[in-house]
């Protein structure tokens, strides 16, 4: 994981407009998520996409941002589910047992199909479930078992997060040494996002302060990475950012989605 700087506590919020009264009920998938209303256990890719992942009433965006980054190799978050997943809901049996590992020791985590919800909205009050898919907010919640509860999950780190999905030991790079005052170099920072691109994945948290609109003190996937020759002959390097709320907000970023260059 890449952060900036040792200081911050990557608890970008705590929960925000959530209040016990926003709480009508737990929504039982088996009842309220079915095939007859477009949602599968996979949902539209059949697979896991880094797509399905969407954050909500909660600041996890270090867990979130790791299981989309993880959700980049193939057949990863597959595993932590098994065969067994997929005829649980389409079954109906009501729990679902997902495989992480705690402090690199494999463990399966028991959850029941219940889902917190908005009071008079069947939509999923932390992770949704975009695309059609019900395992994100499944994961989100075998988490939540694994930490404690829901609140647990406010503010940590995501490079943990990854371990327990993975079952490898991350590591973290600061780009800014606040003991020191140094800086990585781009050059070192390229390094190490290029090795990543490769066969491993990589989530980045912003500095604590809002830059170019992104969002401060925040986990993004990094997706991938792109040395691109413009017209004028200049080399421009370019890293590809996913925000796990699913979308750029007011991101000004050069080479952005909302960049009117494009």
């Amino acid at each position: 994981m890449i952060d900036w700087n040792g200081t911050t506590t990557n608890s970008m919020a705590s929960l925000s407009g959530y209040s016990t009264s926003t709480l009508l009920k737990w929504l039982n998938i088996s009842t309220y998520f079915t095939p007859t209303r477009g949602f599968s256990f996979w949902g539209n890719d059949k697979k896991a996409s880094r797509n399905d992942v969407k954050q909500g009433a909660i600041g996890n965006c270090w867990l979130l941002s790791a299981i989309s980054a993880c959700a980049e190799l193939p057949g990863t978050i597959e595993k932590n589910f098994g065969e067994n997943a997929v005829t649980s809901f389409n079954n109906k049996v009501g729990f679902y047992d997902v495989q992480l590992n705690y402090l690199n020791v494999p463990i399966t985590i028991r959850v029941d199909d219940l889902i917190p919800a908005y009071n008079s909205f069947t939509t999923t009050l932390f992770s949704a479930m975009v695309n059609g898919g019900v395992w994100t907010p499944v994961m989100e919640k075998a988490f939540a078992k694994l930490y404690g509860n829901y609140s647990a999950l406010v503010g940590y780190w995501s490079q943990i997060a990854i371990a327990n999905i993975i079952g490898t030991p991350g590591f973290k790079v600061y780009i800014f040494n606040s003991a020191t005052g140094a800086t990585l170099s781009s050059a070192t920072i390229w390094t190490y996002v290029n090795d990543a691109s490769v066969d491993d994945v990589m989530v980045a948290n912003t500095r604590s302060t809002s830059v170019f609109g992104m969002t401060a003190s925040h986990a993004y996937t990094i997706v991938n990475n792109y040395e691109v020759k413009l017209l004028n002959g200049a080399t421009v390097r370019l890293i590809r950012l996913r925000n796990p709320y699913a979308t750029d907000g007011s991101q000004t970023t050069a080479y952005g989605d909302c960049d009117a260059e494009w």
